[in-house]
């Protein structure tokens, strides 16, 4: 839990960022990801694209695994 506020503060991700990147973790695709928290693909690619500034990464996978080792998504159930 700590470490995941710490990563929240120091890369600066909005609830709903960190929302979508719980999904985006969880393998969902944009039209699931907006299913699930009821917003459009487009605001689901808006908030993708500013979680890759902040983590600085340019895939799902590398901001997956970013946000795994920043305590913020479980990915271990994910077949690498």
């Amino acid at each position: 839990q700590n470490r995941a506020k710490e990563a929240q503060g120091s890369t600066q991700l909005t609830q709903r960022e960190l929302e979508v990147l719980r999904w985006m973790a969880d393998g969902k695709t944009d039209w699931e990801i907006g299913g699930i928290l009821s917003i459009s693909e487009n605001t689901v690619r808006f908030h993708t694209k500013h979680i890759f500034q902040k983590l600085q990464v340019n895939t799902r996978l590398h901001a997956a695994v970013k946000a795994h080792m920043m305590g913020i998504a479980d990915i271990s159930h994910m077949s690498l």
